[in-house]
Parts: C-alpha cells; structure tokens; sequence
C-alpha cells in the first residue's frame, strides 16, 4: 500500500455521526498511524507527531507511530477493533472533532528533511586545495561496491582530514 494510499483512508470523508474509523499501518516492527488516524490515537497515548512534506501526496502529512509491543495498549481505547495482516482498523466512541483536529496539526512544524547548509565561517579555516583533493575522494570513492564498515571508515578518515586542515 503507498503512502498516498494510507493518507486517503486516514482521511475521514463520509464518516458515520456516531464514530470515526482509525487506521493503523505496520511499517518493520512499528504500528505507524496518519492525519486523523494520528490524532485520534495522540488523544488516548501520549506520542510525538511528525510533519513532513511527502510529495507522493503533495502535500504536509502527520503522522504518528509506536512499537508493535504497545499495539494492545492502545488498542483497547477503541471499539471493533479489527487486524487485518498489515492493517488494524479500529473505532472510536465518538465522531471526530475537526476542528480540535486542525488546531492540534497547526500546532506541529513541519520536519525538513534537507541537511542543514555549511556556512562560510565554517569553511574559511580550510585551504582551497584542501577542499577539492577531499571533494575529489568523495567523488572516487565508489558506495555501491563498498559495505556499510567500509564506508563508516571512509568517512572517518575524511573526518579527520579536515580536523588537520
């Protein structure tokens, strides 16, 4: 299932009155919740909401998750509570409140996933040929025939290239 996938069904649409219906995705040993789904569980186990643009959606998603040990903690906040291979739908006693729901996402920043740019201060300290054989080791160093120790190694030598510089 995509995530464009899960959104779509964490989304309430046609809602019966009386209850909302959340859904819960395994993701390795993690039960990940979104959108509504996040917060109708956030309001029964106290969790970190995560906003993040994902542009298979094309838009900002939360989402929150926990470990598959806590699933039956959770899981007995709710009703019909049903696991289905990958998936447990489940729902609540009462209707979602989407207006407490968009003051609650409001209230989350969204997490950028760039790493953060190196300033000039922090690169004024080195020498410009310093910088390019360095560049260049990167460049030549080959990732996709090295193993993940091989490349941990490669990096702390770079590491301590530059400490030296």
């Amino acid at each position: 299932m995509t995530i464009a996938e899960k959104v779509n069904l964490s989304h309430p649409g046609t809602q019966d009155t009386n209850s909302m219906t959340v859904y819960l995705f395994r993701e390795g040993v993690f039960w990940i919740a979104y959108e509504q789904s996040a917060w109708a569980v956030s309001q029964v186990k106290q969790l970190k909401p995560t906003r993040k643009l994902v542009k298979a959606v094309g838009c900002d998603v939360v989402s929150v998750g926990f470990p598959d040990s806590a699933l039956d903690t959770v899981a007995k906040h709710f009703e019909n509570v049903e696991k289905v291979a990958n998936r447990v739908t489940m729902k609540t006693q009462k209707p979602a409140n989407m207006e407490s729901f968009e003051a609650w996402r409001a209230e989350i920043n969204i997490r950028h996933t760039t790493a953060p740019a190196i300033s000039q201060n922090e690169i004024s300290g080195t020498s410009l040929t310093s910088n390019v054989a360095i560049v260049e080791k990167i460049r030549s160093f080959n990732l996709s025939n090295k193993t993940p120790m091989e490349c941990m190694i490669f990096l702390n030598q770079l590491k301590s290239e530059c400490l030296t510089v």
